[in-house]
């Protein structure tokens, strides 16, 4: 029907059970509700970089991380791809 639900993710987290993991790969400005909603929902914890944008949305995530006693990891992927790779090493060589 072509509805956008923003707050779907509430209701998705609500399906989880604590130690599961949430791999957020959404836009950038999504990031931090939705990895505060797991890790409140004690899950661990998976987001693209960047992880959020702002020193206070680190320091609230770290709180909360510790005070469930979850894990809470940036997804960096193209920095290991071997296309990337090469492209930053071309780019490094005749660039300087």
């Amino acid at each position: 029907d072509g509805t956008i639900d923003a707050q779907s993710y509430k209701t998705a987290t609500a399906t989880y059970s604590p130690g599961d993991v949430a791999v957020i790969f959404t836009p950038d400005d999504t990031h931090f509700d939705i990895a505060l909603e797991c890790i409140n929902a004690g899950m661990h914890v998976m987001v693209t970089k960047p992880i959020v944008q702002t020193l206070d949305h680190h320091k609230r995530l770290s709180d909360a991380a510790k005070a469930k006693n979850v894990l809470v990891g940036v997804e960096v992927h193209k920095r290991l791809d071997p296309f990337y790779a090469d492209a930053r090493d071309r780019a490094r060589s005749s660039l300087g």
